[in-house]
């Protein structure tokens, strides 16, 4: 059995590995969301969510080269996700709702998930507005009024 640290230098090796051969971003893309998640189990919150976005960022090129043409839902959501776990609501909103929205897509369970993840999202994004209209230290950003608009849609 590996230790924390022995997997993660496994992971980083096999991610130089990935990119010296120029692997598929669908491989490094999951060796990098692998990493975030040894980050986590670390509770290392900063570089957990720097490699969250590292991978987001080559699923979305995943995406942009083969999950137009595959209608592939579960990726759809994995983005959607990702981006709702960094703090990009606006784009998980988006990400979860073209899952949601697209006839051709009939996985009940990623439509299910999606819907929930949306719903949780506005969740959040009240319990933020309710505990920012009570601390005046933060006060009304644009930014929140933005998030509050999209997720409301």
């Amino acid at each position: 059995m590996r230790s924390a640290k022995q997997a993660m230098a496994s992971y980083k090796l096999a991610l130089l590995s990935a990119q010296a051969i120029g692997e598929k971003d669908r491989v490094i893309a999951g060796i990098l969301h692998h990493i975030a998640w040894l980050f986590r189990y670390e509770e290392n919150h900063n570089d957990e969510k720097r490699f969250l976005q590292f991978a987001l960022q080559a699923y979305i090129r995943v995406y942009e080269v083969e999950g137009v043409a595959l209608n592939n839902a579960k990726l759809m959501y994995l983005i959607g996700e990702l981006n709702r776990r960094i703090g990009e609501w606006n784009d998980a909103v988006r990400w979860f709702s073209r899952v949601v929205n697209d006839k051709k897509i009939v996985d009940a369970a990623i439509i299910r998930a999606s819907r929930e993840q949306w719903q949780l999202i506005r969740e959040e994004t009240e319990a933020r507005s309710v505990n920012a209209s009570g601390d005046t230290s933060q006060g009304d950003s644009p930014v929140m009024s933005e998030q509050t608009i999209s997720t409301s849609a």
